[in-house]
């Protein structure tokens, strides 16, 4: 929520500042060395419609043992999980 408060230069002191994101995420399943979330981010939309806007997240965290790394894939879209593209 850190990157969207700080895109959208939100005052995080303001208790009523609507424009602070929120978010939920919940693991979906786990590959091997890579753990799958699903979820959404609901944020303010500073840049096109001036609005609060739902953005749909689908996350991979995989593990790298060799490199004892961790990388993080975020996909976002504001279209729903069965949405054709």
């Amino acid at each position: 929520m850190k990157y969207f408060n700080g895109l959208n230069k939100v005052d995080m002191g303001d208790i009523t500042d609507s424009r602070k994101a929120s978010a939920k995420v919940s693991k979906t399943k786990r590959k091997k060395s890579t753990t799958f979330f699903k979820g959404y981010v609901k944020t303010y939309d500073h840049f096109a419609t001036n609005d609060l806007i739902t953005l749909n997240v689908l996350i991979e965290s995989s593990y790298c043992e060799e490199e004892k790394k961790t990388v993080i894939l975020f996909k976002f879209s504001p279209k729903e999980f069965e949405h054709k593209v």
